[in-house]
């Protein structure tokens, strides 16, 4: 971005967060895989995506662009493109698709449930070119921003890892996100009002922590 004055910048507040309340914040978080069939009010996501602009980027590399898609019906457009790949895979790498249970996922499709997008009303993705090396993590840290500040606004939200393996080799999906030329989706979050609501903190297993 090149040198910024501090005339250029807001001044800091005083107030500080504790670690414990930020590991709280983070424990709180979920996964939301059941959402309301209402589509967020107008500006919520618009809120969210500004949120992530102040997420860490190496070397200050933001060259990133945001893709929001609305609505079940278009949601669910997506999902069918991603099923028509996972048979795909079932066919012509039946390792792969033993690896990631794509078996299961047809035939939750051909059950009448979505188990790709699970229904979201929203999804959100970030592009960018396949030339940018910083892209990935850009985006990465960028999603997790994201979900964090979906989390804080009471929005459920849940990482569209099929989706996002899909649309690496499956042009139809690329087709239908009218991606150009070069271009790369590094991730896709679905969006949401959560249908429940959680009273408890799951545990996590212990990190391994070394040192040299």
């Amino acid at each position: 971005i090149g040198e910024v004055g501090a005339q250029e910048c807001d001044p800091l507040a005083a107030e500080r967060f504790s670690l414990a309340q930020i590991k709280q914040l983070s424990r709180s978080r979920r996964s939301i895989r059941v959402f309301k069939k209402e589509l967020l009010p107008p500006g919520e996501i618009e809120q969210l995506v500004d949120f992530t602009r102040y997420a860490p980027a190496g070397h200050n590399n933001r060259d990133l662009r945001w893709l929001v898609v609305n609505g079940l019906e278009d949601v669910n457009r997506l999902s069918r493109l991603v099923i028509d790949w996972t048979k795909s895979v079932i066919q012509e790498q039946p390792g792969m698709a033993e690896m990631f249970h794509l078996d299961r996922l047809v035939k939750g499709w051909e059950s009448g449930m979505d188990p790709i997008c699970r229904q979201a009303p929203h999804l959100v993705m970030i592009i960018a070119s396949k030339y940018n090396p910083l892209a990935q993590s850009a985006a990465t840290i960028a999603l997790s921003h994201l979900e964090i500040g979906a989390h804080c606004a009471g929005i459920g939200a849940c990482w569209a890892g099929y989706l996002h393996i899909a649309v690496g080799s499956w042009e139809p999906l690329q087709k239908a996100l009218l991606l150009e030329k070069n271009e790369v989706v590094y991730g896709a979050m679905m969006l949401g009002l959560p249908r429940y609501q959680y009273h408890r903190l799951p545990p996590r297993p212990q990190v391994k922590l070394s040192y040299l």
